[in-house]
C-alpha cells in the first residue's frame, strides 16, 4: 500500500531541496517597469545635463518629473503603457517626443536628441524630436546582470553562449567559469560533519583558496538566484537547479571583483549568481490542454485495476504547468485468486515542460488520491481498500501535432519507499482548444 516519503532518506532530502529551488524560481516580481533615458545635443552628440524632463501619459498629462544628470541620464518607474517626454533646457528648443511603449517587466532605454537655439528656426513653440530605443528591451530582473557585465569584472555567460557547450546540468556551465572547478564529492551519501546527509554529487571550489583533501577544509562559494541568496554550494545541491531555467550566470572568484550586493559573509570563497529565463512562447503552453488517457500498474505490491480517465493541464508560471488527472479504476486485472480492485484515482501535480528541447519531455511531482475497493471474482468485499494518499513522481514525452498532443507517461508512487513502490504507465492524447 502506498506510503508517504521517508523523512530521513537521501532521495527525500534531495527532493525537498529541489522543490525549494523551484519555489524560488517561481517567485515573480511585481515592481513597476523602468524607463532609462539619455539626452544628447543634436549637434554635438554630447550629453546634456540639467534638462527638465516631464513624463506624459497617453492623455498628455504630466505624471512625473526628473532632471538629467551630468551624463544626460534620467530614470522613471512607470506602469505598463505608452508614454512620451517633454524636455526643457535653457539654450535649447523645447522638445516633445513620440510615445514609447513600456512592457511589463522590461527596462526600456531611450535616447532623445534636443536642438540648440539658433541652430535652426524654432518654428512652433515645441519641436518634435524622434526618440530612439537602443537595442532590445532588457528583462527587468536581468538589469543587474547587464550592469555587472558592462563593468567587466568576473565571468559572465548567457544562454546563447553556453548552449553551444550542450550542458546537461548547471555544473557543466560552472566548470567553464573562470576561477572555479567542479570535482566529484567523495562524501556523497555519507553523514555531513555539520549534520544530515551530504546530497551533493559534486563540489564546487576556487582552487586558489582551498585544499581538496577533506570536507572540513572546503570553502564553498555563495549562490544567488535572481539576486536572492540561496545559501552556498555546501548547503545546497546545485545540480537540482534545472539547466532549462537558466538564462545567464555570473561568477566571481575574488572579492575585489564582485559587486557590492554580493559582498556578504562567505563571499571570500567566491560567488555564483544565476538568472532565470523569462516566460515566453517557447517556454509556456499557449493554452490549456484537455485529454484522455489509459494505463495501469506495471509493478505494484498488490493487484490493481486498469485506469481510464481524463487530464487537464494549464500553464501558471514560466515553464511550469498545473497538471490534474482523474481516473476510473476498472477490475480488468486480477491475480490467480481472482482478487482485483476498483475505484477512483485523482492526481494534482506540478510539471516542468522542456519545450525548448528537440524531444519535448516533462517531469513533475505531486500527490495522488486513491479510493479503492477490493474485489474477489468481480464482487466487492465488505472490507474496502479505503482512501490512500501517495507521493507521485513522473516523467513523460509529448509532441504537438497541430491541436493534438499524444503523450506517454511513467509514474512512480512513493518512489522513495523502495519496499512498496507502485509503477504506473499511461498513454493518451491531449487537445489544445
Amino acid at each position: 500500500m502506498p506510503q508517504q516519503v521517508a523523512p530521513g532518506s537521501l532521495e527525500g532530502v534531495r527532493t525537498i531541496v529541489a522543490f525549494s529551488l523551484m519555489a524560488s524560481v517561481l517567485v515573480t516580481s511585481l515592481r513597476a517597469q523602468t524607463v532609462r533615458g539619455t539626452i544628447l545635443d543634436a549637434s554635438t552628440e554630447e550629453p546634456v545635463s540639467g534638462a527638465a524632463v516631464s513624463l506624459r501619459n497617453q492623455s498628455g498629462d504630466s505624471i512625473a518629473q526628473a532632471e538629467s544628470d551630468s551624463a544626460g541620464r534620467f530614470v522613471f518607474e512607470v506602469r505598463e503603457g505608452d508614454y512620451s517626454f517633454r524636455i526643457i533646457r535653457i539654450g535649447y528648443q523645447r522638445t516633445l517626443t513620440p510615445a514609447v511603449e513600456a512592457l511589463a517587466g522590461d527596462v526600456i532605454r531611450v535616447v532623445i536628441r534636443i536642438v540648440p537655439l539658433g541652430t535652426e528656426p524654432a518654428g512652433e513653440l515645441f519641436s518634435l524630436s524622434p526618440i530612439v530605443v537602443e537595442g532590445q528591451a532588457v528583462d527587468r530582473h536581468m538589469e543587474a546582470f547587464e550592469r555587472n557585465r558592462q563593468v567587466g569584472l568576473g565571468d559572465h555567460v548567457v544562454r546563447e553562449e553556453f548552449e553551444e557547450w550542450h550542458p546537461q546540468q548547471v555544473t557543466d556551465v560552472i566548470r567553464r567559469m573562470s576561477g572555479f572547478t567542479v570535482i566529484p564529492n567523495s562524501n556523497y551519501g555519507r553523514p555531513h560533519p555539520r549534520g544530515g546527509v551530504d546530497t551533493r554529487p559534486y563540489m564546487i571550489e576556487v582552487p586558489s583558496r582551498i585544499h581538496r583533501t577533506a570536507l572540513p577544509t572546503e570553502c564553498p562559494p555563495l549562490m544567488f538566484l535572481d539576486g536572492a541568496s540561496i545559501g552556498n554550494t555546501e548547503t545546497t545541491d546545485i545540480t537540482l537547479l534545472p539547466i532549462d531555467l537558466i538564462e545567464a550566470v555570473e561568477a566571481y572568484s575574488r572579492q575585489n571583483q564582485m559587486p557590492a550586493e554580493y559582498s556578504k559573509r562567505g563571499s571570500e570563497c567566491g560567488v555564483i549568481a544565476f538568472w532565470t529565463r523569462r516566460a515566453d512562447a517557447t517556454q509556456t503552453a499557449s493554452s490549456l490542454e484537455l485529454g484522455v488517457n489509459a494505463g495501469g500498474y506495471l509493478a505494484a505490491a498488490e493487484p490493481e485495476g486498469t485506469h481510464i480517465g481524463i487530464h487537464f493541464i494549464t500553464p501558471f508560471a514560466g515553464p511550469f504547468e498545473f497538471y490534474a488527472a482523474l481516473h476510473r479504476i476498472l477490475s480488468l486485472r486480477e491475480d490467480a485468486g481472482g482478487v482485483g480492485q476498483t475505484g477512483w484515482q485523482a492526481k494534482a501535480a506540478t510539471r516542468l515542460q522542456f519545450r525548448a528541447s528537440k524531444v519535448p519531455f516533462y517531469v513533475g511531482t505531486g500527490v495522488v488520491f486513491l479510493e479503492s475497493t477490493t474485489t474477489v471474482h468481480g464482487r466487492a468485499q465488505l472490507n474496502p481498500g479505503g482512501f490512500q494518499l501517495a507521493h507521485a513522481t513522473f516523467a513523460g514525452l509529448t509532441y504537438g501535432l497541430g491541436a493534438l498532443r499524444p503523450m506517454v507517461e511513467i509514474q512512480f508512487l512513493d518512489l522513495f519507499e523502495l519496499s512498496d513502490v507502485g509503477v504506473q504507465v499511461f498513454v493518451g492524447v491531449g487537445f489544445e482548444p
